[in-house]
């Protein structure tokens, strides 16, 4: 199963869509259920940072094509895909390209959504204006207690007072405040938190061994 947002189902050009635990890493089902069956997904080795990858040259089934969090694709029917378990997974699309980022708190803080804004401008020559971009489901603000170490980090990139409650972080609304910083206009944030989804892997309500949930976008 694949859950979509409203904003980027609306570019006839783009297929995309944010797995759940019943989807996991099948990637050949959710190539078919994004209407480009057999298509190669581009993943990364995701490490918490803010490296993008392009994805233009994956020509298998999936394809790790090193270590970054985000993927960036221009080549039609070679769809972008990042794996998540409580992070941010933003799905990006331009005219003429298409991004995936993961965004745990490090990426966050490091800007990966900012570098990835940058990188996808460059890419399909657009302005930060034309980009649409889907915020997927993550932990929320009420489930994500967090020690001091996070709590400065995050207040350091974003205002404390949108973000912040008590020792609690909203991690989509950071990384929403940090696509506008970069000139986005048209963000959507899907509702859904993965610590009370029974449908969506989380790693704080499920512990270490939980699976991963894969998101995904491509141009037609």
């Amino acid at each position: 199963m694949l859950l979509k947002s409203q904003l980027l189902s609306a570019w006839p050009e783009v297929s995309h869509g944010f797995g759940t635990g019943a989807l996991g890493t099948d990637y050949a089902r959710a190539a078919a259920e994004l209407g480009l069956p057999g298509a190669p997904v581009a993943l990364v080795e995701q490490v918490h940072g803010s490296a993008v990858i392009r994805g233009d040259e994956a020509d298998t089934q999936h394809r790790y094509l090193g270590q970054a969090d985000a993927v960036l694709v221009c080549r039609a029917g070679v769809i972008a895909g990042i794996r998540t378990a409580d992070c941010v997974p933003i799905l990006m699309a331009a005219p003429g390209a298409v991004c995936a980022v993961h965004a745990g708190w490090r990426g966050t803080v490091a800007r990966i959504a900012e570098v990835a804004v940058r990188e996808l401008c460059e890419a399909a020559g657009c302005r930060p204006e034309q980009i649409h971009a889907a915020i997927g489901p993550a932990i929320s603000l009420e489930a994500y207690e967090v020690g001091d170490e996070v709590l400065d980090a995050v207040a350091a990139v974003a205002p404390p007072s949108r973000v912040i409650r008590g020792r609690r972080v909203d991690l989509k609304a950071t990384n929403a405040f940090l696509l506008e910083q970069a000139g986005l206009t048209r963000i959507d944030v899907l509702p859904h938190c993965t610590a009370s989804d029974p449908e969506l892997f989380s790693y704080r309500a499920d512990g270490p061994g939980t699976g991963r949930q894969t998101s995904f976008i491509a141009r037609c």
